[in-house]
């Protein structure tokens, strides 16, 4: 029996340490190559990056500790992750590799012996919190009540209809190649769609489109559109932006997207050039970040 214990003890630290290690893997992995995906590349922002590799050498540490210091700290990683997993809810925009190390990370929390009781029924309650703030904002965001009329489009409602403009409310040449369109007349002969890889660009899309009076209400719609959008791209692979979907659902740069659109007996746009495009977490060329 005391064996039994003992050895339960040896692997909760020795738990942590693979941890530790592990998350700093992870982290490496993630930002040196390993980030393949568009909701990975969205979610994985440098500064993220750092808080997690500290966190990593954190977890090694933490065996050390008193009890009380390393339960809740290795909690409060928990809620971190459980933060981090609303937030590609938000945007639709989801890291397979993010969630996998998530589902790790809680099932140690709720798993490995050793840790307080309090601790594990802290983290299974922020497991379910998450789960169901996330039900919860999925249902807001698709029960059909948002705003009538939002200024931005589905992909999936319009393509086929019209040429299909995709942009990212952050992305400087993204409003480069739209100036490019009103100044030839074509802003009401394409469709915006909007992608969004962080919730501050879907803050500016409403800020531009909605009113005080309805601001929140349009906010969640803008947000459904956003959603269904990033995913829509992500299932197609389109990771960089501003291009066009021509009517028989081609995906074109922003130059041949002017060469379609001179072509189908629209105004001249020939000698038009837009510089460049932008991926989530890029720096084009005027040094401003797209994300």
């Amino acid at each position: 029996m005391w064996k039994v214990v003992g050895l339960m003890r040896w692997n909760l630290g020795d738990a942590l340490s693979l941890l530790g290690f592990g998350y700093c893997l992870f982290n490496v992995f993630e930002r040196f190559g390993g980030c393949a995906s568009l909701g990975c590349q969205a979610v994985q922002h440098p500064a993220l990056w750092f808080v997690g590799m500290a966190y990593c050498l954190f977890l090694p540490a933490a065996r050390r500790m008193a009890p009380r210091f390393w339960a809740w700290g290795v909690f409060a990683g928990a809620l971190v992750e459980g933060a981090l997993v609303l937030y590609q809810v938000l945007l639709g925009l989801y890291c397979r590799e993010c969630l996998v190390f998530t589902s790790i990370f809680v099932a140690y929390l709720i798993l490995v012996p050793g840790l307080p009781l309090r601790v594990r029924a802290a983290a299974f309650g922020t497991a379910l919190s998450v789960a169901a703030l996330s039900a919860g904002l999925l249902a807001v965001m698709n029960c059909g009540v948002l705003c009538d009329n939002p200024a931005v489009d589905r992909i999936e409602e319009v393509a086929g209809r019209n040429p299909v403009v995709v942009f990212e409310p952050l992305c400087s040449q993204c409003h480069e190649f739209l100036r490019i369109l009103d100044t030839a007349g074509l802003g009401d002969q394409v469709d915006l769609c909007p992608q969004a890889w962080s919730f501050d660009a879907v803050v500016k899309l409403a800020r531009e489109n909605c009113n005080d009076k309805n601001f929140v209400k349009c906010l969640f719609a803008h947000l459904a559109i956003v959603r269904d959008n990033n995913r829509y791209c992500s299932k197609k692979g389109w990771e960089a932006v501003p291009f066009l979907i021509t009517r028989d659902g081609r995906a074109v740069s922003t130059s041949e997207g002017l060469a379609y659109l001179a072509l189908t007996g629209t105004p001249d746009l020939w000698g038009w050039e837009v510089g460049g495009s932008c991926t989530p977490g890029a720096k084009p060329a005027d040094g401003e970040v797209c994300r």
